[in-house]
């Protein structure tokens, strides 16, 4: 039997969804059917279910639909040409406690993935891709995963914007349940090592526990004023719900990142009065 050709559209729903793993079915009709009816994005999720692309998985029975890629999806998605990973990989284990961190991160990506500069020259790596082995020029260059990349530490995405004409690299890490400070140190230390000419962007679950981040951090980092500018923190709150230049990025120098637009600069402030 002649194996259903995918259009552009499911193509693009598939390759998303592999890219962060799996996603729940909310932030999918947000990313392609904000401006079109519950019914049109149903009947699309539901065809590609039928034809056995997508499983579902629900936690219990008010949870969020979680759903994620079959092997046939994956291997027709790498006979049209929409794979980055290779289909032969092993299905991604789901873990269902962790489904809240990753809904988190996914919507700070689409936050991202929103803003006016990131329409052009964007590539998002996620936590998942990178443990696959792929890195940034590979997907940048709709590459096929070639031999492993290894990673000292992975964070929860990395990727690739430009700002002011420049290309620039960035590293997210979002701490949903709280880091000890030997985990902190860890991730400090991790991503100095993977990461060298990044920027780092901590963002946590609120303010207060954004502002603890930076205190437990900042003596770890050299007194250089360019290497404290790299490390840049904000709160999901603000993350999720704005584009991200108008997102309140402070660094250790206790300034706004450089991309903030001045507007925000003049109206906004991470520290408590």
């Amino acid at each position: 039997m002649k194996e259903h050709a995918l259009s552009c559209l499911e193509m693009e729903i598939l390759s998303y969804i592999e890219s962060n793993k799996g996603m729940v079915l909310e932030l999918l009709k947000q990313k392609f059917f904000e401006s079109s009816s519950t019914k049109s994005f149903q009947a699309v999720i539901k065809k590609l279910e039928i034809q056995k692309y997508l499983k579902k998985c629900q936690q219990y029975p008010k949870a969020p639909v979680f759903v994620f890629l079959t092997l046939k999806a994956r291997t027709q998605l790498q006979k049209q040409g929409g794979a980055y990973l290779p289909a032969s990989l092993r299905q991604p284990k789901i873990n269902i406690f962790e489904r809240q961190h990753d809904f988190c991160v996914q919507q700070i990506r689409m936050s991202i993935e929103n803003s006016k500069n990131a329409w052009k020259d964007f590539v998002w790596l996620s936590d998942y891709e990178m443990r696959c082995g792929m890195n940034l020029s590979w997907k940048k260059n709709k590459t096929l995963l070639r031999p492993f990349q290894k990673y000292t530490r992975i964070p929860d995405g990395i990727f690739e914007i430009r700002l002011n004409g420049h290309l620039v690299h960035f590293v997210l890490e979002y701490e949903h349940a709280a880091y000890s400070h030997r985990q902190i140190q860890r991730m400090v230390m991790g991503l100095q090592r993977t990461f060298p000419d990044f920027l780092f962007l901590i963002v946590a679950r609120n303010k207060i526990r954004t502002l603890r981040l930076a205190r437990i951090i900042d003596p770890w980092i050299s007194h250089q004023s360019s290497e404290r500018d790299r490390w840049i923190f904000s709160f999901y709150e603000k993350a999720i719900q704005l584009p991200f230049e108008k997102i309140p990025w402070v660094n250790l120098n206790t300034e706004y990142a450089f991309f903030v637009e001045d507007s925000i600069k003049n109206f906004e402030s991470l520290n408590p009065k």
